[in-house]
């Protein structure tokens, strides 16, 4: 039975070169990473509104499907029947999405009780495909 896993042969410099040696590590095991899978789902991302959290256009985000996230989480909300993703925020006057964009200063989105409003879950991970 092969390994679980992907393998890690290595590290690799994002500044001074290191001396390139080939040597199996181990295996990034993505259920020990991720947790349990069966609560999991992904969503592509699109717009530049979470790009301080590293959250860019195109990205893939991985999602533990769950009702609440807490103060600071960056979660999934589905609002009416539109989706969007966002830092949640958990005020004395109700929850509020908080965009991460400074240099577009996207101004913080007050949930109504109107408004029919449901967590869809939690971001865990982003994946980010580097070439297509």
């Amino acid at each position: 039975m092969p390994p679980a896993g992907l393998p890690m042969i290595g590290r690799v410099a994002a500044g001074t070169p290191i001396l390139a040696v080939e040597n199996l590590e181990g295996y990034l095991d993505l259920d020990r990473l991720l947790g349990d899978r069966s609560n999991l789902f992904v969503l592509r991302v699109r717009g530049d509104s979470m790009v301080d959290r590293q959250i860019y256009e195109g990205d893939y985000v991985i999602v533990r499907a769950q009702p609440q996230v807490e103060h600071g989480d960056i979660g999934v909300v589905v609002i009416d029947e539109e989706v969007t993703v966002k830092t949640i925020l958990h005020r004395r006057s109700g929850m509020w999405l908080k965009p991460e964009n400074q240099q577009q200063g996207y101004p913080p989105i007050r949930l109504r009780p109107q408004q029919r409003v449901r967590i869809a879950g939690k971001v865990i991970a982003v994946f980010r495909p580097l070439s297509t």
